[in-house]
């Protein structure tokens, strides 16, 4: 979903089965919208059952924000959504590698540590783009200060230095691929993992290792295949 901030802020709440009409309609009014102060003016999601609700259309209306429809993971429309939620399940795939079903457990904590650490991408931290100002460690609450109403001041200016911050980013960082970006030839003896294509398809598999391995490249054929075996032979 976008907002002001885009998808940066990392706004995500697990949901083990699809959600229904009225609970997807509280899902976004209380669990995200009143909990992200910052005013939408668009929200993107498939064309789930949830999601076409005369309900939540309704809603959508009174608050002024305009729903389009997606197709589900399709990165071409969803780029950096797509690209938040891998460095997202990234995270969580590390914490859950012994408990795999465990993961929602740990989705809040994942989330904070992200909206609380620095992008480069952005020049500040997601957390700081929504609220305004730095995260308050819970002594800071108590103690009065004049930062709030300064960094208040100060927000609508970062936003959009922010957003000119991550257009530049994204052209360096695109050059700075280019420039590492090798030839890699494999040549028969190499150690190579292999990648497990049976999970594309999926979407309960996220948390499982891709990859299998390690082999070695037995005999290497004119029309860049690979034939493998495992190190036992």
């Amino acid at each position: 979903m976008d907002g002001v901030c885009g998808a940066k802020v990392g706004g995500r709440s697990p949901l083990r089965t699809q959600i229904c009409v009225m609970p997807g309609t509280a899902f976004l009014l209380n669990g995200v919208y009143l909990q992200w102060v910052v005013g939408w003016y668009e929200i993107v999601s498939d064309h789930g059952r949830g999601f076409r609700s005369d309900v939540l259309n309704d809603l959508l209306s009174r608050l002024n924000v305009r729903h389009r429809y997606s197709t589900p993971y399709y990165p071409q429309c969803n780029g950096l959504v797509e690209k938040t939620n891998g460095i997202i399940c990234k995270v969580i795939s590390k914490k859950v590698k012994k408990h795999p079903m465990e993961r929602d457990k740990h989705l809040t904590t994942t989330l904070w540590a992200y909206r609380t650490s620095y992008k480069a991408s952005l020049g500040l931290i997601p957390f700081h783009l929504v609220y305004g100002q730095e995260a308050l460690l819970p002594i800071e609450v108590e103690i009065p200060s004049l930062r709030r109403l300064t960094d208040l001041q100060e927000l609508s200016m970062k936003r959009e230095l922010a957003i000119e911050h991550y257009i530049n980013q994204a052209e360096k960082q695109r050059q700075e691929f280019n420039k590492q970006l090798k030839d890699k030839r494999l040549t028969e003896g190499t150690l190579v993992l292999r990648y497990n294509n049976c999970f594309d398809n999926r979407h309960d598999t996220k948390f499982e290792p891709r990859c299998e391995g390690p082999f070695m490249i037995k005999t290497k054929f004119k029309n860049g295949s690979y034939q493998l075996m495992d190190l036992s032979g």
